[in-house]
């Protein structure tokens, strides 16, 4: 199997400069073939007995040859492996990034995408937002329109300039600077998504989600373990001061939380915490559950999904005990789902999607053999079980 790879900020760049190299190798080359080709022809001319003219010549000629196919046939192999192949899309796509820059590609929105982990989804069915766009900046796939909002403000606000920045710029108004973000940001702060399809709820979380990238949210009592290989690795660590965990200490509402109308310290995520979120943005209670499944396949958007270091009845949660851990179903496709998931990888990996693929029961996978895919649980007593509080209309 080709290696997997993510095409961040830093390999576009390698990949964009030895591109050109080979590029301008190509054209200097046959320039350079032509100069002293013509210049050891016209010594042969004025001298035919000359020795060893020929041989010259022809030794220019392959040493040219030897020189330009190296760039071209690399050119050729990359175009050969395909878009499907990471790296022959990193190749093909690379291009001089003057600032991290927000990328739309009409023509490519029916086409599989990559997400940051390099696991492969289509743009999805009819009902569901459009994912189909990507970021240099952000490595988990938000939607078209919303991407392009958390890109351009992303670290605005931290823990240390919070109340500088809005009591400065804003006149102390929280409500006037969620309007100048702009998005869904500016048009549901302070407000509840009414709503009820698929793409209402997948709008609830990125609200919460595009809040979350935005702030630069840490994980619940762990302020500075995530800085390497994070969404903070060009960021000023000093200015990043989150240490509690933002759901249970703040009575469930998100847009309080944001504001800061109970302080500044108390963003940080922990796992349970979009599920909560979303589902008070959209004023649904989570109080009553509605009939549970027992198989991947028939998980819907919204549905709570619960890991537990213990076999568990699917169809009650009277030995469920204390769970593991939990995230929600984001997204559902014809062979898989993506899970949204702002435990601790959120921030270490600046990724929230967790794509799992349907079990190939022809060969006797089971449920857990495809979540372990994802999320290596080695222990084969791992279980898992969900929660539906809304069938959202499609």
């Amino acid at each position: 199997m080709i290696l997997k790879i993510v095409c961040d900020n830093s390999l576009n760049s390698i990949f964009y400069i030895v591109k050109n190299i080979l590029n301008m190798i190509m054209i200097i080359v046959p320039i350079l073939l032509i100069i002293f080709g013509s210049i050891s022809f016209v010594k042969l001319v004025k001298n035919p007995e000359e020795k060893n003219g020929v041989k010259k010549i022809i030794n220019q000629f392959l040493a040219a040859a030897i020189v330009f196919f190296v760039p071209l046939t690399v050119n050729v192999v990359m175009g050969m492996l395909g878009d499907g192949n990471d790296i022959s899309r990193c190749w093909n796509e690379a291009n001089k990034i003057e600032k991290a820059s927000y990328i739309s590609n009409e023509k490519e929105k029916n086409k599989k995408k990559i997400v940051s982990n390099a696991s492969e989804y289509e743009k999805g069915i009819p009902g569901q937002l459009d994912f189909s766009c990507t970021s240099n900046v952000i490595k988990g796939q938000l939607s078209c329109d919303t991407l392009k909002v958390v890109e351009k403000h992303m670290h605005e606000l931290n823990a240390n300039n919070f109340y500088d920045v809005i009591n400065n710029q804003y006149h102390g108004s929280f409500e006037e600077y969620a309007k100048s973000v702009g998005g869904i940001f500016g048009e549901y702060y302070g407000k509840q998504i009414e709503g009820r399809t698929v793409a209402d709820f997948q709008m609830a979380c990125e609200y919460v989600l595009g809040w979350m990238y935005m702030y630069g949210w840490t994980y619940w009592g762990s302020p500075t373990v995530f800085w390497k290989n994070g969404f903070y690795e060009n960021y000023d660590k000093s200015k990043v001061q989150y240490y509690n965990e933002g759901a249970y200490k703040n009575n469930q509402n998100f847009d309080l939380l944001i504001s800061a109308k109970r302080g500044v310290n108390n963003m940080a995520s922990a796992c349970g915490e979009l599920e909560i979120f979303a589902y008070d943005k959209m004023g649904i209670s989570r109080a009553k559950q509605l009939p549970k499944v027992s198989r991947l396949r028939d998980l819907k958007v919204g549905d709570g999904v619960y890991f537990f270091n213990h076999k568990v009845d699917k169809t009650s949660e009277k030995d469920w005990g204390i769970g593991r851990h939990n995230v929600i179903v984001g997204e559902v496709y014809d062979d898989h789902l993506v899970f949204y998931d702002v435990g601790g990888t959120f921030p270490a990996s600046g990724n929230y999607k967790r794509p799992v693929y349907f079990p190939n029961e022809s060969k006797g996978e089971s449920d857990m053999d495809a979540i372990r895919k994802e999320y290596p649980y080695y222990d084969k007593n791992v279980d898992w079980g969900m929660r539906r509080f809304y069938d959202f209309e499609s």
